[in-house]
């Protein structure tokens, strides 16, 4: 079951604060990696506690993989309805490649959505994948749709992935360069946000 961070997750992940928040780091050993990645882009010069309300969670999945699950969202919002949700997930051992687990996240967003497309960034390793799904509107009768940012890597059988999902108002694929919910700089913003992800082997 997911459960509340309070103080434990001080134990689970530090954090390098500069002087800007953009500049906060978190790093999360699982399993045989260590995972580094960028704070919530809400995130305060105080830290990323300070200004999220966090979840985590690890178990085996039915396939009988290990997972690992951590969870932001802004302070004064809940998992039951929030606006914005900033996440890394880590799955072991994972004997498929990158491109295979992008296509079947786009396609939990074809079984869970109307309108659905994606975009892919520029790859820079063959082991990773940066890409954006748009989401028009969820199939489950809640009236929102949602772009979501995602960053996969696959290192030594663990799959890492970082993402960024932000709810919006429904939209349509077909207006999308005159009625599109986020304008040029909220989508830079958010690429930013999930492109900084480093994974090293732990010691």
């Amino acid at each position: 079951m997911r459960y509340f961070i309070i103080l434990l997750t001080a134990l689970f992940y530090t954090s390098s604060v500069q002087s800007e928040p953009r500049d906060i780091t978190i790093s999360i050993p699982t399993f045989s990696v260590t995972s580094e990645f960028k704070a919530p882009p809400w995130a305060s010069s105080s830290g990323p506690l300070a200004s999220s309300n966090l979840f985590e969670d690890e178990g085996t999945s039915n396939l009988g993989t290990r997972y690992y699950i951590w969870e932001a969202i802004p302070k004064d919002e809940n998992f039951e309805n929030w606006s914005q949700l900033f996440a890394m997930t880590a799955e072991t051992p994972m004997d498929g490649d990158v491109e295979g687990y992008m296509n079947g996240q786009i396609n939990v967003y074809s079984n869970n959505c109307w309108n659905v497309g994606h975009y892919v960034t520029r790859v820079r390793k063959d082991n990773a994948r940066l890409f954006v799904l748009f989401c028009g509107r969820y199939k489950n009768g809640q009236a929102k749709g949602e772009v979501a940012f995602f960053h996969m890597q696959l290192h030594n059988r663990t799959l890492i992935k970082n993402y960024y999902h932000i709810r919006v108002e429904p939209y349509s694929l077909n207006e999308i360069d005159h009625n599109y919910p986020l304008n040029d700089s909220e989508m830079s913003e958010a690429i930013k946000a999930v492109s900084f992800l480093e994974i090293s082997d732990r010691n």
